[in-house]
């Protein structure tokens, strides 16, 4: 049985069942059983490693330029608006389950995809649409784009919004891109914020 402790995620689930596995290995007392299952749980651990690199921490871009990012992450409204239920279909639930239902109604699961436009000097460079996480759909949009841009003065517009609904974000300012610079903007917040890596 692996012992799960309280973790951030994935990648701390998988260390600490590795690290049972290794203890259990060490009392198994296998030499050649050992070698291989380190060896196979290096290879485990370097490709974890790599699929973890966060967007967060983009790689510096060519010579004599700079690099834009843009990421958010949201959650979008329900594809069909939510269903209010009648005194009739109510009484067929639990009283605290039919309080529950009478305030938010039926609502779809599956939710709105979200279209990220950016624009750089008036010039469009992405306009692109990202569907929500989740096998139902029903999780945040998230997204992480990134180009490169020429050295100096540069005006960015970034607009965040529903398909075929509303402007979730929308965000321009003028910036200078020094070059080797990193600039990231975050649309995660209810405020857009600037990270950069000089």
């Amino acid at each position: 049985m692996i012992r799960v402790t309280e973790c951030g995620g994935f990648f701390d689930y998988t260390k600490i069942a590795m690290s049972n596995m290794v203890n259990r290995l060490v009392r198994n007392n296998d030499f050649v059983l050992q070698v291989s299952a380190a060896l196979l749980m290096g290879v485990v651990l370097f490709i974890l490693q790599q699929g973890a690199a966060s967007p967060f921490h983009p790689a510096l871009p060519k010579e004599g330029a700079a690099r834009l990012q843009v990421s958010f992450s949201w959650m979008t409204r329900p594809v069909e608006p939510c269903r209010k239920l009648s005194p009739q279909e109510l009484a067929g639930y639990r009283p605290d389950i039919a309080k529950s239902l009478a305030i938010t109604g039926i609502c779809s699961p599956e939710r709105r995809p979200a279209v990220l436009q950016v624009w750089v000097d008036g010039q469009q460079v992405t306009a692109r649409e990202y569907n929500p996480r989740g096998l139902r759909r029903n999780g945040h949009v998230t997204g992480v784009m990134a180009w490169p841009v020429a050295a100096g003065r540069h005006r960015v517009t970034v607009r965040l919004a529903e398909a075929g609904g509303d402007v979730i974000s929308e965000y321009t300012e003028e910036r200078a891109f020094q070059p080797g610079n990193v600039w990231m903007l975050d649309l995660a917040y209810p405020n857009a914020r600037w990270r950069g890596w000089p």
